[in-house]
């Protein structure tokens, strides 16, 4: 959402329709209106068990995976001069804006998942090259703090940056240990 890159007093959270944003390994990405679609590499969180009113540490536990995921959004359909200032719904949640995979890597798998790098590189160009530690909020901590309002069964959560997607890019989002994936913008 082009959050700030200091850590909010509250982490801000928002829902995906499952059935139509995820999008499988290898799948193009087809953008039926908007302009300004921007993409980042994530961390998808796949937990293994109905999680409500957890502490940080309880949260880790219950991840049963961890898989390459991508947050696209349409930056000009996601400002709005309404009362509400923002509309996701119609920048992020569009058919295939959230493509995830192309594996699932079990927990048991990712030693430390606060020291998981990240890396995007669109049209051949490195543009994102991080670690989960640049997270604004540890994981477990954002699995805790959601757990208060809804039972999770999946979380994705954020890196700190946004990046442009050009018209006609590709994308090759990668997290070692847990899988590659790539997409391409039609």
């Amino acid at each position: 959402m082009g959050l700030p890159i200091e850590p909010l007093e509250q982490a801000a959270f928002f829902v995906r329709p499952a059935a139509n944003a995820l999008v499988g390994p290898g799948e193009p990405v087809y953008m039926p209106q908007g302009d300004g679609l921007d993409w980042e590499i994530e961390i998808g969180v796949v937990m293994g068990r109905r999680m409500r009113h957890v502490s940080a540490q309880e949260g880790l536990r219950g991840v049963a995976a961890y898989a390459v995921t991508v947050d696209m959004t349409v930056r000009d359909l996601v400002a709005v001069s309404a009362a509400f200032k923002t509309d996701l719904f119609r920048g992020k949640c569009q058919d295939g804006l959230s493509p995830i995979g192309p594996i699932l890597t079990p927990s048991v798998f990712v030693q430390e998942p606060q020291r998981l790098r990240l890396r995007l590189s669109v049209n051949g160009e490195m543009k994102q090259d991080e670690t989960s530690s640049d997270m604004l909020r540890p994981i477990g901590e954002l699995i805790s703090e959601a757990s208060r309002y809804i039972t999770w069964e999946r979380v994705i959560f954020s890196s700190p940056e946004h990046l442009p997607a050009p018209a006609e890019s590709r994308g090759d989002f990668c997290v070692p240990g847990t899988g590659c994936t790539r997409k391409s913008k039609h």
